[in-house]
């Protein structure tokens, strides 16, 4: 697990760790721009297509483990969205395959 992803979070932690998974986990796909902390999300993370940018609730950034699997959530929105223009925010089969395809490679060992 990555050592950035212990006590409350801020957002240079958060983009480090996205910076760290993207070539990783998501090799040429384009990179989000930013990632962000807000008081105003109504769930605890999202992708915003339109912006390219992932937001997470300041409400869950005191949780390291979970903001890395949120993060490694949104990132598959980000790709599914890049490949097609749809992010499958229903969580679909293409959502499934990548969730199998990163717990296969690890993403969330340590995280779960």
């Amino acid at each position: 697990m990555l050592d950035c992803m212990s006590g409350e979070l801020d957002e240079s932690r958060l983009e480090f760790f996205v910076r760290w998974a993207e070539p990783r986990y998501f090799k040429g796909i384009e990179p989000v721009s930013a990632v962000g902390i807000s008081a105003d999300l109504e769930g605890p993370a999202c992708f915003l297509s339109n912006e390219n940018r992932i937001l997470v609730n300041a409400a869950v950034a005191q949780f390291p483990r979970w903001c890395g699997v949120l993060l490694l959530h949104e990132l598959i929105h980000s790709k599914l969205y890049k490949q097609n223009g749809d992010p499958d925010e229903d969580h679909g089969e293409r959502f499934q395959a990548e969730l199998d395809r990163l717990t296969v490679e690890g993403a969330y060992k340590g995280r779960l």
